[in-house]
């Protein structure tokens, strides 16, 4: 999966504190995003693709939105990289994927 990384190298964004690859957690208006640092637990904010990411408090309205699906406490977020890794490398993925099982 190492070549996966390397060619998904552009779209991972990693947390400052930890250096884990963060999840999109929501979709924002636009292009915007927040995103999720399951190990830091903290979430973040980026604008657009261009723009840098950062530290964000996400308002309390939309926590308590949360708050209201049982389910959300599962919920961890797509990785980055998975979510806008383009559709030939996802389907890479899933040709190497069968090609593990076959082997073993």
């Amino acid at each position: 999966m190492q070549l996966l990384d390397w060619l998904n190298r552009n779209r991972i964004c990693k947390c400052e504190t930890c250096i884990t690859e963060l999840n999109v957690y929501a979709y924002g208006s636009g292009e915007s995003l927040i995103l999720y640092c399951v190990a830091c637990n903290e979430y973040f904010f980026r604008a657009d693709p261009s723009s840098p990411v950062n530290k964000h408090d996400v308002p309390e309205g939309l926590l308590k939105l949360w708050g209201m699906d049982p389910y959300n406490i599962y919920y961890k977020g797509i990785p980055i990289s998975q979510a806008y890794e383009p559709k030939w490398i996802r389907l890479l993925r899933k040709f190497l994927r069968k090609c593990k099982t076959v082997v073993k």
